[in-house]
């Protein structure tokens, strides 16, 4: 028996289901960790999420915002040298699914362009006494039913 293949977000949320030990295996000695997210925080932040440096007075100071619930959520990092660090470990922990995402786009725009060659191939097949089932091409067992039959 075969064994489905996953669809790319199933495997964007098995670490997020497998729980917090996957997670902190990734997050350990990470400035993220030292953040004390909860896990429902790190299952938002897999997805979407950016650090922001505000400059106040004479001094920054760096926050990650993310939504969670629909709710925008804003976690204070420190000093903008800490913003920087967790700004990278977000954009590493964040590339499998903007890979992902980049996928399925592509795959979007792909379909589109077989559906457009099959719309104009399907009339010239007809002509030849071959249509598509799917994506195949087969042969008619008799003539088209709108075939002008002698």
């Amino acid at each position: 028996m075969k064994r489905p293949v996953p669809d790319a977000i199933d495997i964007l949320d098995e670490p997020v289901a497998a729980g917090r030990m996957v997670e902190s295996a990734a997050l350990r000695g990470s400035r993220l960790e030292q953040l004390r997210l909860t896990d429902e925080d790190l299952a938002a932040l897999k997805r979407q999420g950016t650090v922001q440096i505000e400059h106040r007075d004479n001094r920054s100071i760096a926050k990650v915002r993310f939504r969670r619930g629909g709710k925008q959520m804003v976690r204070y990092i420190g000093g903008a040298e800490a913003g920087r660090q967790v700004e990278e470990e977000l954009r590493r922990w964040q590339a499998v699914h903007r890979k992902c995402r980049a996928m399925l786009g592509l795959a979007k725009i792909t379909r589109a362009a077989l559906r457009g060659s099959k719309k104009v191939l399907a009339p010239y097949l007809e002509q030849i006494g071959y249509r598509y089932h799917g994506w195949a091409i087969r042969r008619w067992r008799e003539p088209p039913p709108h075939s002008a039959r002698p």
